[in-house]
């Protein structure tokens, strides 16, 4: 079980779990319930698998005391929930959410399929999000700062733009647009010159390439990117972002906005919301980091060469 289902079943006896969650286990959740064939290949008993409930939709309730009833609903991932309260929508924007893992989302009024990344219906009506998940974030990020030790966030964007290594990030292999658990980290093109600054620059850089490679793949227009999540907290990080896709970045004033995408969820179980197309209001936008034009020139050559070396 997900940690909803037990958490589920501990609140009200009912081991469920929503949809959006139900996909994290695809193939085995073919997209309307548990697949019979696979999970008897694998020798699992699809009725010792979670429940399946649609959205937040309610699964259940829980004594609270005089006040009476609380419903409760399969809950969500955390990328959800961030997404649901995220500045974005519009065909465009790119969302960005910053956090263990780094999911990028080209957001677009189009269905498209595309090799290596995931097409999923958007909150918003008629609104698409092409792009998929990476280990390139915060689990990269941390690594390498543990690696380099204490670094002022100061001195790593004080560093020029041509002078910095490329890393590639599969420090745990890569999910989108690879899907490959073989993939490992590699430090190119290192100088006598670089030291711990220079190393975590190439990090954060590391992680707007990859947030690249997908828009690329995904071929959008887009005008700017919407970031979210925990790492919105690293200014390097959100320079970098810009600096390595050549887009503003609009940083949401909450970074652990998951927390508020999970209030408004509960909001439509109890019926006190109709859906989640209204759930963009409660989005708080913050400030906007614009790319610095030297760094987006420099970083095309480093950009390709991630591209090349991380191909093979």
């Amino acid at each position: 079980w997900p940690a909803q289902a037990v958490a589920n079943h501990a609140l009200c006896g009912v081991a469920a779990i929503d949809t959006a969650t139900a996909m994290t286990a695809m193939p085995l959740f073919d997209g309307v319930g548990w697949d019979a064939t696979l999970c008897a290949d694998l020798g699992v008993d699809p009725d010792a698998l979670p429940g399946l409930s649609p959205g937040a939709a309610a699964i259940g309730s829980v004594g609270i005391g005089a006040s009476g009833e609380a419903l409760v609903s399969g809950g969500t991932i955390d990328a959800l929930a961030e997404q649901t309260v995220a500045d974005a929508g519009d065909p465009g924007d790119v969302l960005v959410v910053c956090g263990t893992t780094l999911i990028p989302w080209a957001i677009t009024d189009e269905w498209r399929e595309v090799d290596g990344l995931w097409t999923i219906p958007y909150t918003v009506p008629g609104i698409m999000a092409i792009g998929g998940a990476s280990n390139a974030g915060g689990i990269f990020i941390d690594h390498v700062r543990r690696m380099v030790g204490d670094v002022d966030q100061s001195d790593v964007l004080a560093v020029a733009p041509d002078r910095r290594p490329v890393w590639l990030p599969y420090v745990r292999g890569e999910r989108t647009p690879f899907h490959d658990p073989t993939k490992r980290a590699s430090l190119l093109d290192v100088e006598v010159g670089h030291g711990p600054a220079e190393v975590l620059a190439a990090a954060y850089d590391a992680a707007a390439f990859v947030v690249r490679h997908h828009v690329d793949l995904a071929a959008t227009s887009p005008t700017r990117i919407v970031a979210a999540g925990g790492g919105t907290r690293a200014p390097a990080w959100m320079q970098a972002l810009a600096d390595g896709t050549g887009l503003p970045v609009d940083v949401g004033a909450h970074p652990m906005g998951a927390a508020r995408g999970a209030a408004y969820i509960s909001r439509v179980t109890a019926g006190l919301e109709s859906d989640l197309s209204g759930s963009r209001a409660w989005a708080a936008p913050g400030h906007r980091v614009e790319p610095r034009p030297d760094h987006v020139a420099a970083g095309e050559a480093r950009y390709t060469r991630f591209r090349k070396a991380g191909a093979s």
